[in-house]
């Protein structure tokens, strides 16, 4: 079965990659994409010929992402960040209609360190614990979706430092230490190939998937 996907923000960087590793694979067939700030009509053009959606805009083009998807019920997988609560809430309502896939970072690195957070917390009470992750300088939002998804798996508030480079892609770092050790877990992105091969995993899942909200 061939998955038609539509990509929205096809113009910006992970946009790009997810559009070239479609286009490399034989499971996927590009349908199109549209900008982030594209008006209605452009959704309109798109949508009817697509199997899924697959978002790495931007956070404030999402209302309208969810209304056309809604409209033409079409699966949804979201890769953007820095979400407000209205958006988060717009999110869950979608899911009521239609199959989403929500997340900020589809690596299986980032999900494994996820997996072990609560057994890392259980086995050092007495340390300190931070957060440190580094993308590059073009990103908009900060701290990372990815650190603050991390922190949650914490259950409580853990320092978050920001760094934006120049080439960077991504890097996450859990740090757990005292005055006597120091235990870092971390994970770096290569390429934002990662990102995008992961996404479109997601679109094959998602297409499958009856209405709901999938993390």
């Amino acid at each position: 079965m061939t998955i038609r996907v539509g990509i929205i923000g096809i113009n910006g960087k992970m946009g790009k990659e997810t559009q070239k590793q479609a286009q490399n694979s034989p499971f996927f067939e590009v349908m199109g994409g549209i900008d982030s700030c594209s008006n209605p009509k452009s959704y309109d053009d798109l949508l009817p010929s697509c199997s899924v959606l697959i978002d790495f805009s931007l956070a404030n083009a999402l209302p309208i992402t969810l209304e056309k998807a809604i409209e033409y019920r079409v699966p949804l997988v979201i890769g953007t960040t820095a979400h407000s609560t209205s958006n988060l809430s717009a999110i869950k309502d979608a899911s009521k209609h239609i199959p989403i896939f929500f997340s900020p970072n589809f690596s299986m690195g980032i999900t494994f360190i996820k997996k072990i957070i609560a057994k890392l917390e259980a086995s050092f009470p007495n340390h300190s614990i931070t957060i440190e992750e580094t993308h590059c300088k073009e990103k908009r939002d900060s701290p990372s979706g990815t650190a603050i998804d991390l922190e949650k798996e914490f259950k409580k508030n853990i320092p978050i430092t920001s760094y934006r480079e120049k080439d960077a892609i991504a890097t996450h770092v859990v740090i757990i230490s005292n005055n006597d050790e120091q235990l870092l877990i971390s994970h770096k992105a290569l390429s934002r190939a990662l990102f995008a091969k992961g996404a479109l995993e997601k679109a094959k899942e998602i297409s499958l998937k009856s209405k709901g909200l999938y993390l």
